[in-house]
């Protein structure tokens, strides 16, 4: 009897086991397929930097730009990154370890991002005007998938942070606008699919941005300001961006979010 019992648990417990392989598997070939559809939209047009494009730019815009774009600049198509760091799950928690994998397309407002930690997956991405949030435990079981209106703008709204990492995005264009406010502040603000985002940039004394701020939902559907602090800014492909990242909400002393890039890759090669 107890060698049947035993029998019977192993066929279950691999059982088990297979059918979360499944899912796993099956969540990743989710991301990559997304990520693929990202990689390969429709073709950009080659484009390249110039100081005239900025000329009539709030005077820090100007100086950001001319400090972390060279003349001649490759627009960056799409890019991919990897990064390394650490999150809290709740309010006064420990710190967890999570590694990211993140693509985004620069010409249209598209990303897809994947973290892991050692108990959770989370996927947060925007494609074609709508945002989406899903986490599962141990990459398979479905613990929280969250979309709709807020979720649009806050999605879209870290695009817009995000483009610290492939900075031509920001340079003004149809859907790109600064705004001036004094000598070291400037408002950059995105109209995308009939949704509008803004965020409050403060420049370093070298002309290097090192704060972000914005009125974002968090992940309880309430509003609240919502900061990103950048710092190590390195050059890359010919690009100073910044290497380093701690993610807050106002209302709390401490960060929710550090991240170290660890990889990027960028498009900039002619059709």
């Amino acid at each position: 009897m107890s060698a049947l019992l035993i029998f019977i648990t192993a066929l279950l417990l691999t059982s088990l086991i297979i059918r979360w392989h499944f899912l796993v598997l099956k969540n990743e070939n989710a991301f990559r397929k997304k990520s693929n559809l990202i990689l390969a939209a429709a073709p950009i047009p080659n484009r390249f930097y110039c100081q005239a494009q900025i000329e009539s730019l709030p005077y820090p815009v100007r100086k950001y730009f001319s400090t972390v774009l060279t003349e001649g600049q490759p627009y960056v198509k799409n890019t991919e990154l990897e990064h390394d760091g650490y999150i809290r799950l709740n309010k006064g928690t420990k710190w967890t370890g999570i590694t990211g994998h993140e693509l985004f397309s620069t010409y249209h407002p598209e990303f897809i991002w994947m973290g892991k930690t050692t108990w959770f997956t989370a996927v947060d991405s925007y494609a074609e005007g709508k945002g989406s949030l899903t986490v599962r435990l141990l990459s398979a079981v479905k613990i929280a998938d969250l979309r709709g209106p807020k979720i649009d703008q806050s999605e879209l709204l870290r695009w817009l942070a995000e483009g610290v990492w492939f900075p031509t995005a920001l340079l003004p264009a149809e859907n790109i606008s600064w705004q001036p406010v004094n000598e070291n502040t400037a408002i950059l603000n995105l109209n995308w699919k009939r949704q509008f985002v803004s965020v409050t940039v403060r420049f370093s004394a070298d002309y290097t941005i090192h704060t972000l701020e914005a009125e974002r939902f968090d992940e309880k559907g309430h509003q609240q300001k919502w900061l990103c602090e950048l710092s190590n800014y390195k050059k890359h492909d010919g690009m100073l961006i910044p290497e380093t990242v701690e993610v807050k909400w106002a209302s709390e002393r401490e960060p929710y979010a550090k991240f170290k890039l660890r990889r990027i890759i960028y498009n900039q090669k002619p059709n």
